[in-house]
């Protein structure tokens, strides 16, 4: 199947919306959050859009992990 470029559009809207989207779950546990978190930058990748910096994703990454259980983390984070 040969992609047009609507088609890329598309999948590359997709794949931010996944990344963006990429919060923890409740119940999720960390390793499990930060497999998924890995497996949205590199979609990111795969279709050929913008990838945050590494700096970013680490911001990223503990701004949307569950706040009932990384609060603490999460505001020591901003802090800095």
């Amino acid at each position: 199947m040969v992609s047009t470029h609507g088609d890329l559009e598309a999948m590359k809207a997709q794949a931010r919306d996944v990344y963006y989207g990429c919060k923890q779950d409740a119940t999720e546990s960390i390793s499990n959050y930060k497999i998924r978190f890995e497996q949205a930058v590199q979609v990111l990748k795969e279709v050929g859009e913008t990838v945050p910096s590494n700096v970013q994703q680490a911001h990223d990454f503990i701004r949307w992990l569950d706040r009932a259980r990384f609060s603490q983390l999460q505001c020591s984070w901003k802090m800095k």
